[in-house]
């Protein structure tokens, strides 16, 4: 170490800390909230210089952009091999995922839904003739008038499943019990369609118990309830005359006279 003129090493003097602030006009910015605004972007060049101090912000944006570029190589991969991943949308199910059809109960519901109507359903498969709910809301309005008051022939698919919703509240009042019901996802985004068609069948079998309705329904005919009434002596002689077979005996009969009772069995 080199002494100096007196003797003693000089002192070395200590760097400047970098700045905390950078001032902009009237705004006085924190170091990492410029760089946080003045970074370049990991997919769109940039060609301002990076600030000074940035390091660990030039390494983070290298390494998101490595990260980009490797999913979308992953991707281009995925699609061009024969046997790549295969992405599924959420709103159409696989075949795996759906329950099994049945294309006959289809064709009988939409047989039930034209004798219903009087007339013929548009053409198409059975998801997309019921897809946006006009069908579903005049049938109910035919099976019950005035059950939906207003019915969207057009517009977006918000507007379309409004009438779904409608079909929906109007048959739980008519009876068909909730869990028979399906959501207006099983139909419009077609995840779950014999769903829909127990549902339909449900509500053919349910017009058997409004006398007011005259027309076709479906399913085998429903049991009528047969209630009966008992005075309070028909109920009592119903309630004496059956054998307790829990007490052990009957008006005074009993096992004493048995000659088992309480003996030992000879071998």
């Amino acid at each position: 170490m080199a002494l100096g003129v007196t003797g003693v090493a000089p002192r070395r003097h200590a760097a400047p800390a970098p700045p905390t602030h950078l001032t902009v006009g009237p705004l006085k910015l924190p170091w990492h909230r410029y760089r946080q605004l003045v970074a370049p972007s990991p997919r769109v060049p940039s060609h301002h210089p990076p600030p000074p101090n940035s390091a660990a912000a030039a390494a983070a944006a290298a390494a998101a952009a490595a990260s980009s570029a490797l999913q979308i190589r992953l991707r281009s991969q995925s699609r061009s091999r024969p046997g790549g991943v295969q992405i599924v949308p959420p709103s159409l199910p696989s075949a795996s995922t759906m329950p099994n059809r049945n294309k006959e109960l289809e064709k009988e519901v939409m047989a039930w839904v034209e004798a219903v109507m009087g007339q013929k359903l548009p053409p198409g498969s059975f998801e997309d003739v019921f897809k946006d709910g006009v069908v579903l809301c005049n049938l109910i309005n035919k099976i019950q008038p005035n059950s939906v008051k207003k019915i969207q022939t057009s517009g977006g698919s918000f507007k379309l499943m409004e009438n779904i919703q409608r079909f929906q509240e109007a048959i739980k009042k008519y009876g068909v019990p909730h869990e028979e019901i399906f959501q207006t996802a099983d139909l419009f985004e077609r995840r779950n369609i014999p769903q829909v068609v127990l549902c339909l069948y449900s509500l053919g079998r349910i017009t058997q118990k409004h006398p007011e309705y005259n027309g076709p329904s479906l399913g085998p005919k429903m049991a009528d309830e047969n209630k009966r009434d008992w005075d309070e002596d028909q109920q009592r002689q119903l309630r004496d005359g059956q054998i307790g077979l829990q007490m052990g005996q009957n008006k005074g009969a009993s096992q004493s006279g048995m000659g088992s009772l309480n003996n030992t069995r000879h071998m």
